[in-house]
């Protein structure tokens, strides 16, 4: 289903505008594919924004500001174990049993959804799929 919806325009509207406007943080940039751009080119495009805004954000939680001259000059990849926190504590331990089954069926790889038997492979949609079971 198409929707027509530019994901990466979300996201440079959500750097560009959302943060400054709404949160006070100024800086952050998002270099979106052109239109006429390739799904391939796309992808490689999106591996190295997240790579810029990575780098953006490290800036920002060690200077208080995001530097573009510093930024620029940069030539290190990004460490993901090394990427600072703005937030003490920033994990979340839900309770909800609806929740935890979700993550399960999510995240685990003994979830019914890691497996997907023969006799279900004609079905026209993941989606469909998961809608005619009752995991949740």
């Amino acid at each position: 289903m198409d929707h027509d919806i530019d994901i990466e325009q979300i996201v440079k509207w959500f750097f560009e505008t959302y943060l400054p406007e709404e949160l006070h943080v100024d800086g952050f940039m998002y270099n979106k594919s052109s239109e006429k751009t390739s799904y391939l080119e796309k992808c490689k495009n999106l591996c190295s924004e997240i790579e810029s805004v990575l780098a953006q954000f490290q800036l920002y939680v060690n200077e208080n500001e995001i530097d573009r001259e510093l930024l620029e000059i940069s030539t290190e990849g990004t460490d993901y174990s090394k990427i600072s926190s703005l937030i003490n504590i920033k994990y979340v331990y839900e309770k909800s049993d609806r929740v935890k089954k979700g993550m399960f069926l999510l995240f685990s790889d003994q979830s019914p959804l890691a497996y997907i038997c023969e006799e279900h492979f004609d079905q026209p949609s993941f989606y469909y799929l998961l809608s005619k079971k009752d995991y949740l």
